[in-house]
């Protein structure tokens, strides 16, 4: 069986598709092959998949650096629901429940584990991992590597020490968005060599752009949260007083449909993954 026909076959199985979508056939193709990957595919296109499917064929464990906790824990419970071995392992966990999933990495139990990049400068996790064959590693928000990229992240750029810890394994760095020069400073921070580049365009037809003239701040909000009567509107805001203004023309509205809510940097931890999960509950 060729390695597209045994990528299919896991395809069907694992997540119930009967096809690729664009560009995935070919990236799949590759890291069955055994290349480095540079993949930029836009948001909705299916990148994690580019990873997930070759973890479930190829023997070993696929470390995934992701930067978002509420994204790892999004994609473990789907990876869970489909049989697959999978877990995170970050801050938003402790004790017994962490020393059972380091256990578990050491024994080589899971298919994929998702991390943020701070991980690595724990030696517990350091140890666990140290007995654990890696087959690949995924860095997810790969434009985070470079220092020309729009939102650099300095951890991000000791990934490449991690890399070498790891034994140089397989990498595949995946992004929405990176500009010629952002990938080739992925390339070269992470000491990719001979790395396959794989461009899938930036067009999102997932996600629709609507315009609406407005005269003000405050009628432009209301008829935001009019149009998502019912559903999750999300605005994003820096100074308190701009919250506050943002709250104001939500709760005024007159729909009686709107119940607004925040999240800011000083926001606990509990409380900000109490608020995203009920988000999620009323988006579905």
């Amino acid at each position: 069986m060729s390695r597209l026909a045994h990528a299919l076959d896991a395809l069907k199985r694992h997540f119930g598709f009967e096809s690729f979508r664009e560009g995935q056939d070919l990236v799949i193709e590759a890291i069955l092959g055994g290349e480095n990957a540079l993949v930029v595919m836009p948001t909705g296109g299916g990148k994690s998949l580019c990873y997930q499917l070759p973890a479930t064929i190829r023997e070993g464990t696929t470390i995934v650096v992701s930067p978002l906790i509420a994204l790892m824990k999004d994609q473990v419970d789907a990876l869970v629901e489909r049989g697959i071995s999978a877990t995170f392992i970050n801050s938003s966990i402790a004790g017994a429940e962490l020393s059972a999933r380091l256990a578990t990495l050491r024994e080589g139990g899971f298919r994929l584990v998702y991390i943020a990049p701070e991980r690595f400068r724990s030696d517990r996790f350091l140890d666990a991992l140290s007995g654990t064959p890696v087959s690949m590693l995924a860095i997810d928000e790969a434009h985070c590597i470079s220092e020309w990229g729009h939102d650099f992240r300095p951890d991000y750029r000791r990934l490449r020490e991690a890399r070498t810890l790891l034994g140089s394994p397989q990498t595949v760095a995946l992004t929405a968005t990176a500009t010629p020069e952002v990938r080739a400073d992925i390339a070269t921070q992470l000491d990719l060599g001979d790395v396959r580049h794989f461009i899938a365009g930036f067009d999102r037809p997932n996600l629709p752009l609507r315009v609406a003239h407005t005269k003000t701040e405050r009628e432009k909000l209301a008829r935001t949260w009019r149009s998502r009567r019912g559903r999750v509107a999300r605005a994003s805001c820096t100074p308190q007083p701009e919250r506050r203004s943002t709250r104001s023309p939500v709760r005024s509205d007159g729909t009686g449909s709107a119940s607004p809510a925040t999240t800011r940097a000083s926001t606990t931890a509990s409380a900000s993954r109490r608020r995203s999960r009920s988000w999620r509950v009323v988006s579905t």
